[in-house]
């Protein structure tokens, strides 16, 4: 099959499926390896040709702009904030999406292979017109288990699996669980080597290579010192507008003792842990809940907000990026609800809640472990597990209130657990989950995924 490869962080894993596939393709941003076109400079400067305009990609164009340019749009401007003229956002749109179908005809491609799910705009089209043109579709993304990884061909078949047991064997279970704080535990150390070095925090990934951040980028903190003291000796005008974010949050946000005193309240409470963003978990993952405000909006409804407290909390590695004035004007609307500290101790607060609210975290899955329901407002690896009830606008407020109020059934949800690790796949397709893969063996794993790969593309 005449194959493009969109994507990717290890070179044995790309070299590989050149071996198996008839690579005609390749976009990617890995050094020494021969590309068609660089990754990055895409994102940046988007594609250098002219298209032909083609008079089937004229046809579809308008409804595809209709139907995508929403979710390009916010995907996209995660490059930040000067990435915000709906004009250039328009002509980036327009630019690759003749360019792509331009490329997928001229090539006569038949298989995309995406290196991780469609979240930068780009990639997004891509996927989009490879699934108008019936292209078929491979998506890979790593799971936060140890050497697994997650393989479909849909974007809507996320989370999915075959409910083939409905019991569970409890040695497989343990073991499963045993590797349940290998993630949680990386991201703790790579998020104290960015506070530690004063890196941003709105790095291009979540699990970005912690273990080869050595010393703070002298030149990035020098800039950042005479930037403020200018700004200070107003030599150039220009709002400090992380300092204000800072203080927005701070003015909304309990003190660390009223925090201990309200969960120490009786009062039922559901915790809805916010995102940072922009992120994979909120702008492709959490679909019309992007907007994380509709999420309390939703939850604010009589019937809901009379039997429970509605406890929010920001994310600590939040910028003030998509945190600006109107933001905090729309949260103080909600004056019922009570704002946690951020560096509140994440494991008092959910074992003090009823349910974990969430987008696509991982938090939703820490909370299950304690017997905690999760109000999903997204898609997540973790979407059909028992004790997940996915939220949408047409959900009713009764039935959340039935589906918390049942007690949690361990048993059916160690079955769904033990059924959803089974549909995962070996391997490791992320540079940057290597470190949580014991005796990785870089050649091994790359033979190793690209045949399971070859095999579902052979049999789906």
């Amino acid at each position: 099959m005449r194959t493009l490869i969109f994507g990717g962080t290890i070179k044995s894993v790309i070299q590989e499926f050149e071996k198996k596939f008839n690579v005609v393709c390749k976009i990617n941003t890995i050094n020494g390896l021969e590309k068609d076109y660089d990754l990055e400079e895409l994102i940046k400067n988007n594609f250098s040709f002219t298209p032909l305009f083609d008079q089937d990609a004229q046809n579809l164009f308008i409804n595809f702009h209709k139907s995508n340019f929403n979710i390009f749009c916010r995907m996209f401007i995660r490059r930040g904030a000067k990435i915000s003229d709906y004009h250039e956002l328009n002509n980036h749109f327009a630019i690759f999406f003749y360019c792509f179908f331009e490329i997928l005809k001229k090539k006569k491609i038949q298989l995309i292979i995406f290196n991780n799910f469609p979240h930068q705009g780009l990639d997004f089209i891509l996927y989009k017109i490879a699934k108008i043109l019936e292209i078929k579709t491979i998506l890979l993304t790593q799971s936060i288990f140890p050497n697994k990884y997650i393989m479909i061909s849909n974007l809507l078949d996320f989370g999915k699996f075959k409910n083939e047991n409905k019991n569970f064997d409890k040695k497989v279970v343990d073991e499963i669980l045993s590797f349940k704080d290998y993630y949680s535990d990386y991201q703790s150390k790579w998020e104290k080597k960015i506070k530690k070095f004063n890196l941003s925090p709105s790095s291009p990934t979540h699990l970005e290579d912690a273990q080869n951040i050595k010393k703070p980028n002298l030149i990035k903190k020098t800039k950042d010192i005479f930037k403020r003291l200018f700004i200070f000796l107003n030599l150039i005008n220009r709002e400090n507008l992380q300092k204000k974010f800072e203080e927005n949050i701070s003015s909304i946000e309990l003190n660390n003792e009223k925090v201990k005193r309200v969960l120490e309240e009786k009062n039922k409470k559901i915790f809805v842990a916010l995102h940072s963003q922009p992120e994979m978990s909120t702008s492709l993952l959490a679909g019309d809940y992007d907007d994380q405000i509709r999420i309390i909006e939703k939850l604010k409804r009589k019937k809901i907000s009379d039997n429970f407290d509605i406890l929010i909390r920001e994310h600590p590695i939040q910028t003030f990026y998509q945190r600006d004035e109107f933001f905090f004007k729309r949260l103080k609307y909600l004056n019922t609800i009570k704002i946690l500290n951020r560096n509140y101790p994440i494991d008092k607060i959910i074992a003090s809640s009823k349910a974990i609210v969430t987008c696509s975290g991982t938090i939703g899955w820490e909370g299950l472990l304690l017997g905690k329901k999760c109000l999903l407002f997204g898609e997540s690896w973790y979407s059909n597990l028992y004790g997940v009830l996915k939220i949408n606008d047409k959900t009713r407020d009764d039935e959340i209130l039935n589906f918390l109020q049942e007690e949690f059934d361990y048993s059916k949800f160690y079955s769904s657990v033990q059924n959803l690790y089974n549909s995962f796949k070996n391997g490791v397709i992320s540079k940057w989950y290597i470190p949580i893969s014991e005796n990785f063996d870089d050649k091994k794993n790359a033979q190793i995924i690209c045949d399971e790969v070859f095999k579902y593309v052979n049999t789906n």
